[in-house]
């Protein structure tokens, strides 16, 4: 597929999220789509596609009024210290040359939280929920793909220092003491 398709489910029977984590998926309440890019860079920097991902999100939901999003590196969104979006990317590559990146992204848009499962209540947040308003699906996802192309459009022109300080403003851990949890260490 060209670069900039865009594949918009209504429902996932097998949502994921990182490392395997599940990611429930109902019809008819949430946005659940997937991009897929070809930048022309090394595959060492594809990881920024996921931040450039989280800065259109955080704009995007921050457009509907909605205070106190923050990105939580590397691929959440936060909402008053809840799970309101998540992005998954993975890519096909060589060792010096990306073939493609897909930025996979769950946003929960109208789901009630009374509706998941209990795991699930206790650290998702939803925009309706948070709003209290009717939120469009289509129109939120264009807003998204607008302030997305921007965002990548000065990447690939001027590298991630073209976006860093943006990004670094929405980040719910600047200032903040973390952990690195890998595979077998911390």
């Amino acid at each position: 597929a060209e670069e900039g398709t865009v594949v918009v489910a209504d429902s996932q029977t097998r949502g994921r999220g990182r490392l395997g984590r599940v990611w429930e998926s109902p019809s008819g309440v949430n946005l659940y789509f997937s991009m897929i890019l070809r930048p022309p860079v090394e595959p060492r920097h594809t990881a920024q596609m996921t931040l450039i991902s989280g800065l259109a999100l955080a704009e995007t939901v921050a457009g509907l009024g909605v205070d106190g999003v923050e990105i939580k590196w590397p691929n959440d969104l936060l909402l008053n210290g809840g799970k309101l979006a998540g992005i998954l990317t993975e890519m096909a590559a060589e060792e010096d040359r990306v073939h493609h990146v897909v930025v996979g992204v769950g946003l929960n848009v109208k789901g009630r939280m009374s509706a998941y499962s209990p795991e699930i209540q206790q650290i998702a947040r939803s925009l309706q929920d948070q709003t209290q308003k009717t939120i469009k699906r289509a129109p939120l996802l264009a807003d998204f793909l607008f302030r997305f192309e921007e965002w990548y459009r000065h990447y690939l022109n001027d590298g991630f220092a073209a976006i860093r300080d943006a990004w670094i403003a929405r980040s719910g851990i600047r200032g903040k003491q973390v952990r690195v949890n890998l595979m077998k260490e911390r």
